[in-house]
């Protein structure tokens, strides 16, 4: 189960590329890096898995003019 996330409280005009870059990193970088390893582990051992990506609130209730 992939359930980490962060949000930069910043109009999106308004942030920094080293803010953006960490959202990202840990959003989207640390979903595909749990996934990729839960795979590896699975064809490792000849096993089958379920990969479940968690998403927040603020997808389905997002602020205007702010980041994930």
């Amino acid at each position: 189960v992939n359930n980490a996330g962060i949000q930069k409280v910043t109009p999106s005009h308004e942030i920094e590329m080293a803010d953006f870059d960490r959202v990202m990193n840990v959003n989207l970088r640390g979903a595909y890096l749990c996934a990729r390893e839960a795979l590896r582990h699975f064809v490792e051992r000849g096993t089958k898995g379920v990969i479940l990506n968690n998403s927040s609130v603020h997808e389905i209730i997002p602020k205007p003019k702010y980041l994930p």
